[in-house]
């Protein structure tokens, strides 16, 4: 196993993450129940500031802020941070955020749906007629991500795998995660996930559920603190259920939005979710009146993803006004523009009928049972859909129906259908009681597809975006005609921003077109498009009959020509009216990745004709290889009905200029000669001169990238150019090559001129004004060895480096993934150069030749600081799961900045030093495991030294860890092997969440350990030992915060519990004392525990 993934698994060990013990049985339904509505009306006539009221949560409250507020605001800055406040609150009566919040970012992405994600959260239903929909929902789930379970208390999980086990299943890809709830609809009170940042970071938004429910207003931040990623709360009342988005900035939701914030104007609802969703647009829609009372979008309508909605369409036999209101709807997203610069495609399926084979008809029907074949999940390469048939009753034809129009409209996916019949009575389906979490790593395609019928071209132009917080390492495109069983390749070329590529020849008219996009990330990451390829796929066929009113094309580029010697170009294109109308503008995007223009060319171009386009000229930054793009779209600023044609794209060089100079004898038509690449392929070639008597002088400038080449010169008749051999001519030929700056390159050798049949010299060429601004790596081994290595000018086109990277370059130093190397180097003082270890990339200091100089040092994979007298200096981040490991028997450990999920690991003290000089950081997790010489104590008495989320001790040799001197905050505590001695009651060990014991020691001694901070946790002894403390302090902040406690313990002098409750689950303990001193803490045992207390 390597060092990383040893980390990981360590770090993974905790098997449960415990929020609450309250186990909320009753589950409500998705509307607000009138004794919600009466239960809030009451509170917000009669409170008075802060007094408390319950709504089935704790501290839940309502108040007044000073004055009334315009709107009608009833709270106060105590009860913003229990959601229970009125929506108006933040602006009306805060004047702000109220209270710490998390800030947005300035720019994000809100994934759709439809995209990758690693978990699906659910909360499981009590209600015993939803067991089998939970059963075979979280076995669906499964299958393609990890299913997240809410339960209320560590007792649900043995009934939750013992329904599942009742049904022939079993959970193997789960978490259970304990927190009380109100209810099952997980898609309404759920966090929204999205990325942020060059890395692609996860972050939550958390939007306001009903106040009478607090319990599951309080999840998103449950879930971010799981998680361990910031969240930011709004005060906008925002379910779930009414959101749908794009994955590029644009919302659809209902007029239900503005109906949940009463006072809000509708602009101020709009203008909130553009801020904190980053939305581009949005689409409202009139919501629905018989839906199950919510008014949800998902009720109806689905984006299938980022240019099709699905909507449902009712038969003609519904005489409820929300028929009509669909329809209207329907027209509506009919006029939306995608993000492709297309209408939005709406796609529809039939209405669900009732288990007698009829259609709910009326308002009233449909309200009571609210069924739709649209409400369901994607889970990557799985749709779960919403049925209602089993083998005993319901619509199985209905069903049958709905599961093949999906697998119409979802190729590839496997469609999951779940009897959603217990939960529609209720107001929801499939979607509103699931919530994706994204993926972390994401690659994501911006692409507009090329599907259903087009017109007869000779080639269809690819077109793409793909990004990943690493790069792209390969893109592909896969294609084939219809009936082939093996798939064609063209590589995607990065050209002016976009992944581009040309499908054409061998189709015809009658052919069908089926294609996918691949890549992958420079980290390994692989993703395709569709999601569910190479089984589902883009498909598409040909009409020669298609008529477009509207249709510019790119046809041809006339200029670059593919070698270019300048250092800059004027592009010249040529455009075709394929469209049935007079074409008198249009607009042209052209250029080379990281030089992107635009022009609108105006003119008259009747259709069917050509012309070409001068556009304004490109600078070319360095030598090397690219790829000139150019596109058309906005036909007289219509929208182009076919964008297949309007791409097109031309790889070429910037070389560099050599000057070859032949001097011929009397013979010139027996020399030619031609140039040879690296790989032996013929670059350039000529010859083949005038027979004259004097000879002649030729001069070549030929354009060649930058490289290694071979020349090669014949002669027809093999005596070379020597003819004064001859009486019938008295000169000899010649021949020599310039470089680019005038130097010599080679000359003619061979004596007298005779060379035979033919000759042959090598030689390389290089930019002489390109400096390299980044170096990375290509192999493993020693940082000195230039083999290892290749450089880049330009940061796209890399070449073999000439030399390892020095310290006093200022450039940007890359080891790559599954790169290891070993710095051997001298870096001075002076190094402004930028490191990166990428994730499963590593650098060892064991030949280090001095300290380890730079600007900046970013670890994603592992830095292993193994030298005893040099040490890494500069700015040091180490990002989630990256690794330092201090791996030397003293030294120090330099300041670093430990970025969430980051991993300080502690191995190669044996003996030397009882306190590490630097250990007093803010570390995220901190690993122990060292090998102690027999009677040796290694001290963790750094002041102020901290760990937010997790101390492991996975070995201490012969020796002890031991905390002496100083307190020590921590996270969670991981005693794997070892000794550990907490040796003083004056520096306390702070715990925020759980303790877990598995072959460790940990002597107490006269120490003191106590659980704080707004989490719960947890007391487990992994193999059953009795766990010894001194003295055990409850301290949490509130009362709601709980410690369970679920091994036995042996508490020597004093159980104290301040705050807090404190729950023994089948656990046999001891104390000397129990001291109590809140009267709203608790001290419960359960399951058959027993607490002996000796005093």
């Amino acid at each position: 196993m390597t060092l990383r993934a040893y980390v990981i698994t360590l770090l993974l060990q905790i098997p449960l993450f415990f929020y609450g013990q309250t186990n909320q049985q009753v589950d409500l339904p998705k509307y607000l129940t009138q004794d919600e509505v009466n239960m809030i009306q009451q509170g917000f006539s009669t409170q008075s500031q802060g007094q408390p009221v319950t709504f089935g949560g704790p501290n839940s409250c309502i108040g007044n802020c000073g004055d009334q507020a315009p709107g009608g605001c009833w709270c106060d800055a105590n009860c913003v941070t229990y959601g229970d406040c009125c929506a108006d609150y933040q602006t009306e009566c805060a004047g702000g955020s109220g209270g710490s919040n998390w800030p947005l970012p300035s720019s994000f992405t809100v994934p759709g749906e439809f995209e990758e994600v690693q978990a699906v959260l659910i909360r499981w239903g009590w209600n015993t007629n939803q067991t089998k929909l939970y059963v075979d929902l979280s076995d669906a789930i499964q299958q393609e991500a990890e299913v997240w379970i809410l339960v209320g208390s560590a007792a649900d999980t043995n009934t939750i795998h013992n329904h599942m086990a009742s049904y022939g299943k079993s959970l193997t890809n789960h978490k259970f995660l304990i927190a009380p709830t109100n209810s099952i609809w997980v898609r309404d009170y759920g966090p929204w996930g999205f990325y942020h940042g060059s890395n692609d970071s996860l972050a939550m938004v958390d939007m306001q559920y009903y106040a009478s429910r607090p319990f599951d207003n309080a999840i998103p931040q449950f879930i971010a603190d799981y998680m361990d990623i910031p969240i930011h709360t709004s005060s906008i009342y925002q379910e779930g259920g009414n959101l749908m988005v794009d994955g590029f900035g644009h919302a659809y939701h209902s007029s239900g939005s503005y109906d949940r914030n009463p006072g809000w104007t509708q602009q101020a609802v709009r203008d909130t979710l553009e801020r904190i969703l980053d939305l581009h647009g949005q689409t409202v829609v009139d919501r629905l009146l018989c839906d199950g009372g919510t008014g949800h979008i998902d009720m109806y309508a689905k984006l299938l993803d980022d240019y099709r909605i699905l909507v449902t369409e009712y038969p003609s036999v519904v005489t409820a006004s929300d028929r009509q209101r669909i329809e209207d709807n329907v027209a509506v997203f009919e006029s939306q523009i995608t993000t492709y610069n297309e209408n939005l495609k709406v796609e529809r399926i039939g209405m669900p009928r009732r288990n007698d084979g009829t259609y709910s008809t009326s308002c009233n029907q449909i309200n009571n049972d609210a069924r739709g074949f649209v409400n369901g999940l994607f889970v990557n390469n799985t749709y779960i859909m919403p049925a209602y048939s089993s083998a005993f009753s319901g619509d199985v034809a209905g069903d049958s129906a709905a599961v093949q129009r999906y697998r119409e409209l979802l190729p590839g996916y496997n469609i999951v259908p779940i009897d959603a019949r217990p939960l529609t009575t209720q107001g929801g389906a499939i979607h509103c009681i699931t919530m994706q979490i994204p993926a972390e790593n994401p690659v994501r395609f911006w692409h507009p597809p090329i599907t259903d019928m087009q017109a007869f071209l000779p080639e269809f132009n690819i077109l793409s975006q793909i990004t990943n917080r690493s790069g792209i390492e390969t893109a592909t495109c896969y294609w084939r005609i219809k009936g082939s069983s093996s798939w064609n390749t063209i590589p995607l070329t990065d050209s002016a921003g976009y992944f581009t590529a040309t499908i054409q020849n061998n189709f015809t008219v009658n052919d069908t077109i089926e294609y996918y996009l691949f890549a992958r990330s420079n980290n390994q990451k692989e993703m395709t498009r569709p999601i569910t390829a190479p089984d589902g796929f883009y498909t598409f066929y040909f009409d020669d009959n298609i008529v477009y009113e509207y249709d510019a094309a790119v046809t041809e580029i006339i200029e670059p020509s593919t070698a270019v010697c300048n250092d800059v170009i004027n592009p010249i294109i040529e455009i075709t009216n394929y469209g049935n109308r007079l074409l008198d503008s249009v607009q042209i995007v052209y250029g080379i990745a990281g030089s992107t223009q635009q022009m609108t060319w105006y003119g008259n171009l009747m259709p069917g004709s050509s012309t070409s386009v001068n556009l304004s000229q490109v600078n070319l930054p360095a030598v090397g290889d690219y790829t000139f793009t150019a596109y058309t779209s906005l036909p007289n600023g219509e929208i182009d009905e076919n964008t297949s044609n309007d791409t097109m794209h031309l790889e070429f060089f910037k070389g560099l200029t050599v000057d070859l100079t032949v001097i011929t004898d009397c013979w010139g038509d027996e020399v030619t000669w031609n140039f040879e690449d690296s790989l032996q392929q013929i670059v350039f070639s000529g010859g083949v001169y005038p027979n004259l008597a004097g000879g002649g002088t030729y001069l070549h400038s030929i354009c060649l990238r930058a490289g290694c080449y071979t020349f090669n010169i014949f002669d027809g008749y093999g005596d070379g150019m020597h003819g004064s051999q001859y009486g019938s001519c008295n000169v000899d030929g010649d021949y020599y090559l310039l470089d680019n700056n005038g130097d010599l390159l080679f000359e003619m050798t061979a004596p007298n001129a005779d060379y035979g049949y033919g000759t042959s010299h090598s030689f390389c060429i290089e930019d002489s004004d390109c400096s390299p601004s980044i170096y990375r790596t290509v192999s493993s081994g020693a940082w000195s060895n230039e083999l290892n290595w290749e450089s880049s000018c330009d940061g796209i086109n890399f070449y073999p480096a000439t030399a390892a990277p020095s310290s006093d370059e200022q450039v940007t130093v890359i080891i790559q993934n599954n790169h290891q190397i070993t710095l051997d180097v001298l870096y001075n003082t002076a190094s402004e150069n930028e490191i990166f270890i990428e994730s499963d990339a590593s650098l060892s200091m064991a030949d280090a030749l001095s300290d380890f100089h730079f600007s900046t040092l970013d670890i994603s994979g592992e830095m292993t600081m193994n030298h005893l007298n040099f040490l890494p200096t500069g700015d040091i981040t180490v990002q989630n799961e990256g690794i330092y490991e201090h791996a030397v028997d003293g030294n120090s450990i330099p300041a670093i900045s430990w970025e969430a999920g980051s991993v300080f690991l502690l191995s190669g003290i044996v003996n030397n030093s009882s306190t590490l000089n630097g250990i007093n950081q803010q570390f995220s997790n901190f690993i122990i495991n060292c090998n102690l010489d027999s009677g040796f104590d290694f001290y963790l008495d750094g002041t102020n030294t901290e760990v937010l989320q997790t101390l492991t001790l996975a070995g201490s040799g012969n020796g002890r860890i031991i905390q002496q001197s100083q307190e020590l905050q921590t996270g969670s505590v991981h005693l794997i092997d070892g000794i550990y001695e907490k040796a003083n009651n004056e520096n306390i060990l702070f715990v925020r969440e759980d303790w877990i014991t598995e072959n460790a020691l940990f002597i107490p001694a006269n120490g003191e350990v106590i659980f704080n901070g707004s989490y719960s946790s947890n007391i487990i002894s992994v193999y059953g030992e009795t766990l010894n403390f001194n003295k055990l302090v409850l301290e949490k902040d509130g009362n709601s915060y709980n410690l369970i406690v679920t091994a036995d313990i042996d508490i020597l002098e004093m159980l104290l519990i301040e705050s807090g409750k404190m729950y023994f689950e089948q656990s046999e303990s001891k104390a000397g004392n129990v001291n109590i001193i809140s009267s709203d803490s608790e001290l419960i045992l359960e399951n058959g525990s027993v607490l002996e207390v000796s005093n």
